[in-house]
């Protein structure tokens, strides 16, 4: 029955590929070298890295060679990618027109960016915002091994503090990709708070460290809509930091007393959490670090479930995570993929709290339920209590 099945969707050809002629033998030689395929847009794309988190070789490690060796059934993992943005952009497309501001349209960029944007007056009125990136290899002819960028760093848009301009809001982190290209759209839509009104501000976009510069094209975007919510952010209030996580975390991170304004019809919970560093037990990349909100003695927690499965991000390709990347990126790790958008936490308090009143807020951190170990990495965090009316 499988044969049968195959035989209708197979088309196998006798000989060398790049003497089939026509288009083929171009791709084969440029970002097809290690396969091709066409994804529901019909555009042709290059085939990533197969290599197997399942087949790893000792003795291949022992000769200083790449440990993992390749599986064709991998190819399927570039298959769901294909998938997966197609269901995105029908999503996008169904969510309704956007006022799209483009900050950076495909630009070769090494470290970071930044620039003056004027902002629509769409933006008074908006209640949803996205941030859309793409980070292409600089040349477009050649594959994506050695041509993009070869790291999974952190990478993040800051917009300024209208507030303080000298001050910087963090209002989107991705992980940049192992040599592939990635597009990302992630929804913010709280941190609309720092962003009320139409006019000039000023965002940075960094990605990669200054002694290890990444030649990357970078598209990036913010998407402005109203999707009828019946409110907007329009104020947030900053709660705590990460910082080295070890016997001291907690006592760094002391409790707080906010007050929550009288005109909030909602009161919302927003963190951004990753764990880095590779010091106690591989911790906090590889281990699982969970994190404790306590609003008004009502507690929330953050865990990273994936953490010890050696295909953790591979259950993230659905999630906006680019798959067959040319490192190790199927491990699950702390908070975040190589080649993925950082979730933000969000968490709808709104009942918890009174407005006009104070609430009582406390943060705890724990390594696999247990207090965390000196040298147990270090937390990337940003929190915020956001409000709408």
């Amino acid at each position: 029955e499988e044969a049968t099945h195959w035989r209708a969707h197979l088309h196998v050809v006798k000989g060398s590929g790049p003497k089939l002629g026509g288009w083929i033998p171009d791709v084969l030689a440029g970002i097809g070298q290690i396969g091709f395929a066409i994804d529901r847009s019909q555009t042709l794309r290059g085939i990533g890295s197969l290599a197997d988190v399942s087949k790893f070789s000792q003795k291949l490690q022992n000769e200083n060679k790449w440990p993992w060796s390749a599986n064709i059934a991998y190819a399927a993992h570039d298959a769901r990618h294909f998938n997966a943005e197609a269901v995105r952009e029908a999503a996008v497309a169904a969510a309704g027109p956007a006022t799209v501001v483009a900050l950076w349209k495909g630009e070769v960029l090494e470290q970071f960016a930044e620039m003056d944007v004027e902002l629509p007056e769409d933006v008074a009125t908006a209640d949803t915002l996205e941030i859309e990136i793409e980070m292409r290899c600089p040349n477009p002819n050649a594959p994506e091994a050695g041509n993009c960028s070869a790291w999974d760093y952190l990478a993040y848009l800051f917009v300024d503090d209208p507030a303080d301009p000298a001050q910087r809001i963090q209002i989107a982190r991705f992980i940049t990709s192992y040599h592939r290209e990635t597009h990302w759209i992630l929804d913010v839509s709280p941190m609309l708070a720092f962003i009320q009104a139409s006019g000039k501000r000023h965002f940075r976009w960094e990605y990669a460290p200054e002694w290890n510069k990444q030649p990357t094209a970078t598209y990036l975007s913010l998407r402005f809509s109203n999707r009828g919510k019946g409110m907007r952010p329009y104020l947030a209030k900053p709660l705590w930091t990460g910082g080295g996580l070890g016997t001291g975390y907690d006592a760094a991170h002391a409790d707080l007393s906010v007050g929550i304004p009288e005109g909030a019809k909602r009161t919302e919970l927003y963190a951004v959490i990753t764990g880095h560093g590779a010091e106690t037990s591989q911790c906090a990349e590889f281990c699982d670090h969970q994190h404790e909100i306590t609003v008004a003695g009502a507690a929330y927690r953050r865990e990273h479930g994936t953490v010890g499965q050696q295909d953790g991000c591979v259950q993230e390709i659905e999630n906006g995570m680019t798959p067959n990347q040319w490192g190790t990126w199927w491990f699950g790790r702390g908070g975040w993929c190589p080649g993925q958008q950082v979730a933000p936490w969000i968490e709808d308090v709104t009942a918890k709290v009174t407005p006009g009143a104070s609430a009582a807020l406390s943060y705890h951190a724990f390594v696999n339920g247990a207090p965390p170990k000196d040298g147990s990495g270090n937390i990337d965090m940003v929190s915020w209590l956001v409000f709408s009316k």
